[in-house]
Formats: structure tokens, C-alpha cells, sequence
């Protein structure tokens, strides 16, 4: 399996990060803005790293909630802050981590690369959440996050387009699929994918340069089975696969797997 990207330390960050797996979905179960929030709580499966081949363990928890009167919200890897007051544009400033890779890795040569520290990604985002109101069967929405690492880490853009559908299938169950994508710029791609000939000295990894482009494409399928209006169970499969040098890069072709899978399962509760 595959490895992921993550201020405090990485047990916090994925705690709140990686534990919102399932943060759009739920907030796509309201046909239209509100001031309610939620809380999930739950453990989930991704990779080590990202492009890694050995899978991690940890607790999760998401949250959605009004601040200033406009929707916060824990979406994965990202906290989004809308202040755009419409029932179906949203637009805003955005927060990402992407999590350090050090001499811990599972994978021997890769634990030997140079350690990266944990970055901070600053950015905006723009979408839209389109609320089948009529009879609150689901909701479509998408949304595209640009984001520049301000901690002098990896120095580089990404871009993120994201487009989901949400249904009920039933009154107590409901599904959502998701399509992603996310570009990456040369800088980025050096910092995590690239092994200088020094490295590949010391790591046994053969010497890689990577350059920017499209870093992977996702599919995600989730569904949330209610035990009342406030409480029910989340349960979330996705997939990315890994494009270009970032699939190239031997710390993923030969340490590593190009099909990243990420799993959880949570318990969600309104208030």
C-alpha cells in the first residue's frame, strides 16, 4: 500500500487530519448550509508515507463547525474555511500539512534518504455543493485547492481538483464516490520523489530526478449506515494511483507501490 503526506507533531496531525477521512461526506448530508456540526471519531489504515508500500494504523477524528459565522471544516489532509455566504458557492483561505519522512521508514533504503521535516501548505480554494433539496437526497459537490508551502520545506505548489457525489439509498443508509486529482510542481517533486547521487550512495536506490506534473489521480467510495438523526457509522475505501516521476521514482517503483489504499471506519455524532 501507499504512503500519505502530514505543525505539532505527526501523532496530533494525523489525529485531526487524517481522522476527518470522511468530513465531506458527512458535511454533503446537509442539502443546504447550516450551523449544526459533527464530530467522527474513529481508526484508520493508510500508507506509511507517501508512495510507501507499508500501511500505519491511527485514531482519527474530524469535525465540522460555524466559527465567525461561516462553515470550518477538517477535510483530510486540508482545514477549509468558507467565507463565501451563498447556498451553493464556497470559496476560501485553506491550511494542508504533508508529513515528515525520516529514518523510521519500514523500507531499509528508504529510511537511509535524507529525513524531511514536516511541511505547512498555505492556499485558497473555490467550489460549489449542489443540495438535492427537494427531497434531501444528496448533494453533488467539487471544489479546486491550490496550495504553496510556506515552511521552506519543499518550497513548491500543488493543485487539487476534487469532485464527489452523494446519495441516499435508503433512510438510514447513504453512499457517496469521489474523483480527485493533484499537480505538483518540479520543487515538490524533488523534495519527496527525487535521489541524488549521494543518496543513492548511502541509500542503494538507484540516482532519480524528478520533475513536476500530474502526482496522482484518487477514487474514493464511503457510506455513513444512521442509528438515529445524530449518531451512525462511517465507513471509507479510496485508492490513489501514482502518475509520472512520482510513479517512477524508485523510492516508490522499487521500495515503494504507485496504488495507495487508505481505509477507516468511524463513528459520527451531530450536535
Amino acid at each position: 500500500m501507499h504512503k500519505v503526506d502530514r505543525l505539532i507533531g505527526p501523532s496530533m496531525i494525523l489525529l485531526l487530519v487524517y481522522g476527518v477521512i470522511g468530513a465531506a461526506a458527512v458535511a454533503a448530508e446537509s442539502p443546504a448550509r447550516s450551523t449544526s456540526g459533527f464530530v467522527v471519531i474513529g481508526v484508520a489504515e493508510i500508507p506509511e508515507y507517501e508512495g510507501a508500500d507499508e500501511p500505519r494504523t491511527v485514531p482519527f477524528v474530524v469535525s465540522r463547525s460555524s466559527l465567525w459565522g461561516n462553515e470550518f471544516e477538517i477535510d483530510g489532509l486540508q482545514a477549509r474555511y468558507d467565507v463565501v455566504r451563498h447556498p451553493v458557492w464556497r470559496a476560501g483561505p485553506a491550511l494542508s500539512v504533508t508529513i515528515p519522512r525520516g529514518d523510521s521508514a519500514e523500507s531499509v533504503p528508504v529510511a537511509q534518504l535524507p529525513s524531511i521535516d514536516l511541511a505547512v501548505e498555505l492556499g485558497a480554494f473555490a467550489g460549489f455543493r449542489m443540495p438535492f433539496s427537494s427531497a434531501k437526497e444528496g448533494a453533488l459537490s467539487g471544489y479546486v485547492l491550490a496550495r504553496r508551502d510556506f515552511t521552506g520545506v519543499h518550497d513548491g505548489w500543488l493543485l487539487t481538483a476534487d469532485l464527489e457525489y452523494f446519495f441516499a439509498a435508503a433512510r438510514a443508509l447513504r453512499f457517496g464516490v469521489a474523483v480527485n486529482a493533484t499537480y505538483a510542481d518540479d520543487n515538490y517533486a524533488d523534495t519527496y520523489f527525487a535521489v541524488t547521487p549521494i543518496s543513492a550512495t548511502q541509500s542503494g536506490l538507484p540516482s532519480f530526478a524528478a520533475g513536476g506534473g500530474l502526482k496522482d489521480v484518487g477514487l474514493e467510495l464511503f457510506s455513513i449506515v444512521s442509528f438515529s438523526e445524530q449518531s451512525g457509522v462511517f465507513l471509507r475505501t479510496a485508492v490513489n494511483r501514482l502518475y509520472g516521476d512520482f510513479a517512477d521514482s524508485p523510492i516508490v517503483a522499487v521500495e515503494g507501490n504507485d496504488e495507495q489504499w487508505f481505509y477507516g471506519v468511524g463513528y459520527f455524532r451531530r450536535f
